[in-house]
């Protein structure tokens, strides 16, 4: 999962905390709680995204997280049939002790190559 943290005119900084990601069906119900581990940022000087330790200062950050997989066997009857279904994120993110919301819409999971023996 990636999100820009953009503080507002004025922020002093604050810690930030995922504190809570739902995976939604296309109606809007939540499905599965997912966990987001392995907070990164990303540093232009280095070209790529290093270790963060959540803090949010007076400049925008690109951050990503690692979530826990979703269990497509109780969603989609398996891993294999998950590009034909759509989903929707929703993160709670905590920043300075006030909660925000962020959604994403049409999620669909990436195609799996079946598994043959060649």
């Amino acid at each position: 999962m990636q999100l820009t943290l953009t503080p507002a005119a004025g922020f002093s900084g604050s810690n930030v905390k995922i504190k809570r990601v739902e995976l939604l069906d296309t109606k809007g119900k939540v499905v599965q709680t997912l966990t987001a581990t392995a907070p990164m940022q990303w540093s232009a000087s280095a070209g790529a995204y290093v270790a963060w330790d959540e803090k949010l200062g007076k400049d925008a950050v690109k951050a990503t997280y690692r979530l826990s997989a979703p269990d497509y066997d109780k969603l989609t009857k398996g891993r294999i049939n998950a590009p034909g279904y759509t989903f929707q994120l929703r993160v709670v993110v905590t920043v300075g002790g006030s909660d925000r919301t962020v959604e994403k819409q049409a999620i669909t999971p990436a195609r799996v190559e079946p598994m043959v023996v060649t």
